[in-house]
């Protein structure tokens, strides 16, 4: 009797466990189905970001990553139905420069046009009157891409270091596609879904697709600013998942960078201001949220962190993150910010904490030649609510993510004094 028991147990064990197998592949194929749904129809609208807030999100390095995780799980029909979505849109013409091909409508709604002093389509415009006004106006904004990518390319490549992304499609040049985009998205870096091959951590080739007027961005970013910002931004995105590998818990990393990067060579436009503080002054971002993980990502607080790129590049220089990268072909970002930081006689812990100092400094607080150079421009930090101490001894109780901070005033004898807590784990 007890030898029947324990064969009907094995096989109720047995039967169970199928039926977990049946049901976990059933939702994959689902979950699969429902994101290349998604991709299909924001390709439809001629973007793959899936913001839906103020923001709308700068970029879509989310979408990819997620399409990039499921890729080498799908079925061939699915990975098929991908490649096709994933395909570089259709348009009429194209004009090649240097490092980069673009490609371009003259006509319907992906034409692309430079704004008025009003940020307005110049297109659209009174003063444009004939086909040839008209084709003057297009061939600008495609001669201005053209020019900023190019200057982008120099910059990044044989100034900073870095390495050229690859080309790939079947193209020689790096391929750049002007497209209308929606409102407030800036671009977005396609990758091909399929790795190259010969790479781990895998690698990736892309082509670029940008908004054809960046009317609907950051207002201080509107027009040629946005697009500057844009190219430095997902180019190197391009670099980075083409030249150093795809890790897909180190998505903060990515988009640090490229903001980072896009006001090392663009420090005038400072569109990474918007993820600072909103339009009244106040702190969004890492500057709202000290106490949210530094590898964490929100659509916000990951580009907010463009300012420990600025804090890398005024306190040692910009050759930290350059070497960051090229130790993430090895390692992930904390680890390869350990390591590039050693070779600046420093640790991730000691920069970790360095960083959080600086960032009580900004606003009213900014010391003119100390710490951020743009820390006047910063909000406040916020801080928790005070304390006060009574007598020597008070006991405080409270918790914190790794990589995080918290800004603490403690109140003694009517005097401040604010405490800055890390946790460095």
């Amino acid at each position: 009797m007890r030898f029947k028991l324990i064969k009907v147990y094995l096989i109720i064990v047995v039967l169970s466990f199928s039926g977990i197998q049946a049901q976990f592949s059933s939702f994959k194929t689902e979950k699969f189905d429902s994101l290349i749904d998604k991709i299909s129809y924001l390709k439809n609208k001629n973007i793959l970001s899936t913001g839906e807030d103020e923001f709308k999100k700068k970029c879509a390095l989310d979408i990819t990553f997620e399409i990039l995780s499921n890729y080498p799980l799908m079925s061939n029909e699915q990975k098929q139905s991908l490649r096709k979505l994933l395909t570089i849109p259709r348009r009429h013409t194209f004009k090649k420069l240097g490092q980069f091909i673009v490609f371009y409508d003259t006509s319907d709604i992906n034409v692309p046009s430079l704004l008025t002093a009003e940020y307005k389509r110049l297109l659209a415009d009174t003063s444009v009157k004939t086909h040839q006004d008209s084709m003057n106006v297009i061939n600008s904004y495609v001669d201005s891409t053209l020019a900023i990518f190019n200057a982008v390319w120099e910059k990044t490549v044989n100034t900073l270091g870095y390495q050229s992304p690859p080309i790939g499609f079947g193209f020689d040049n790096y391929v750049i596609v002007i497209s209308e985009l929606g409102s407030g998205l800036y671009g977005q870096t396609v990758f091909a879904p399929e790795p190259i091959p010969g790479y781990n951590p895998p690698r990736y080739s892309s082509y670029i697709e940008i908004d054809n007027d960046f009317i609907s961005v950051y207002l201080p970013s509107r027009g040629l600013p946005g697009l500057r910002v844009t190219a430095a931004h997902e180019f190197h995105h391009a670099v980075q998942l083409g030249s150093y590998g795809f890790r897909d818990k180190d998505r903060f990393f990515y988009e640090i960078t490229s903001t980072w990067i896009e006001d090392l060579i663009y420090d005038e436009v400072n569109d990474y201001y918007q993820y600072l503080k909103n339009s009244t002054g106040q702190p969004r971002g890492h500057f709202s949220n000290p106490d949210k993980s530094f590898i964490k990502c929100d659509g916000i607080i990951e580009y907010s962190r463009a300012i420990w790129g600025k804090f890398l590049q005024e306190k040692y220089s910009p050759n930290v993150m350059r070497k960051t990268w090229e130790f993430i072909r090895t390692y992930g970002a904390i680890e390869a910010l350990e390591y590039s930081l050693i070779g600046s006689n420093s640790s991730m812990r000691i920069a970790y904490n360095e960083f959080n100092h600086w960032n009580y400094y900004t606003s009213s607080r900014s010391v003119i030649g100390k710490y951020f150079s743009e820390a006047p421009n910063y909000p406040l930090i916020k801080e928790k609510p005070p304390i006060e101490m009574v007598g020597n001894i008070r006991i405080y109780s409270d918790s914190l993510e790794t990589f995080s901070s918290m800004y603490l005033p403690t109140i003694y004898n009517n005097n401040k004094a604010t405490d800055i807590i890390c946790n460095i784990n």
